[in-house]
């Protein structure tokens, strides 16, 4: 199918994503690159900062180039930089609720709503 293009493939072919917004609701590109195990660079914005914790390794603030300039470096220079990164994102992976819990937590959410009408 054309309209079918998988990200999986395209994620996993890069060294690191970087993710330099001004704002994020919820930011799935953050969600998918941890899902392919993807090291992440990214801006320590609210929505990054609720995905990947506040002492994510790899965030920089907005006003501070030079952070920006020095994560994206050492992640693709420095084994031990891109290694904490890679851990501290697993562990965030594995907290992030999985599709079924959202499932559930949407069934929840329509049952208590139905019940009210």
């Amino acid at each position: 199918d054309l309209n079918k293009r998988p990200i999986v493939p395209w994620l996993q072919a890069l060294d690191v994503m970087l993710l330099p917004s001004t704002w994020e609701g919820q930011p799935l590109v953050i969600l998918q690159a941890l899902a392919c195990g993807v090291p992440i660079v990214s801006s320590r914005i609210e929505g990054n900062t609720a995905v990947l914790g506040v002492d994510d390794p790899g965030m920089f603030d907005l006003d501070d180039d030079a952070a920006y300039v020095e994560r994206v470096h050492s992640s693709l220079t420095d084994p031990a930089f891109r290694l904490s990164l890679v851990q501290h994102q697993q562990r965030m992976q594995a907290a992030q609720p999985t599709f079924v819990d959202f499932l559930h937590q949407l069934d929840c959410i329509y049952h208590q709503a139905a019940s009210k009408g």
